[in-house]
């Protein structure tokens, strides 16, 4: 049972109303710790997949795989090639690359080009 001390709660709690139950990837998963000392569990998707699963777990509409991120927990920009994708609640959810340091996951994520603008990230569509 989640708690609200459960490692990047208020995130993953967002990211489960918008992303629908799914199958498991068919690609490893690695038991990984995070900051808090809880462990998660993380896909070993090849360098060759990343670009296809990325876009079709991405839960919002028009995602860009070549355009560069911005991490608002780490307060830096990421390649989305560099992205995790977690299983978490019978859910593939996309993190960001420091995930397991920060607790970024999609619901934290700009476009690099936005992170000085005044775009809120919840003005994006979610896709049904």
């Amino acid at each position: 049972m989640a708690t609200n001390d459960e490692w990047s709660f208020a995130e993953k709690e967002a990211m489960i109303r918008m992303c629908k139950e799914s199958p498991a990837l068919r690609f490893p998963l690695k038991q990984r710790t995070t900051a808090d000392g809880t462990s998660e569990m993380v896909y070993d998707i090849p360098a060759k997949h990343k670009r296809y699963w990325l876009n079709r777990l991405w839960p919002f509409v028009g995602f860009d795989y070549d355009t560069p991120k911005y991490d608002l927990h780490s307060k830096s920009a990421f390649k989305a090639s560099d992205m995790l994708v977690i299983r978490y609640k019978n859910r593939n959810l996309v993190v960001c690359p420091d995930y397991l340091n920060t607790g970024g996951m999609a619901v934290d994520v700009l476009e690099a080009s936005e992170k000085d603008g005044d775009l809120p990230v919840a003005v994006r569509a979610v896709k049904r």
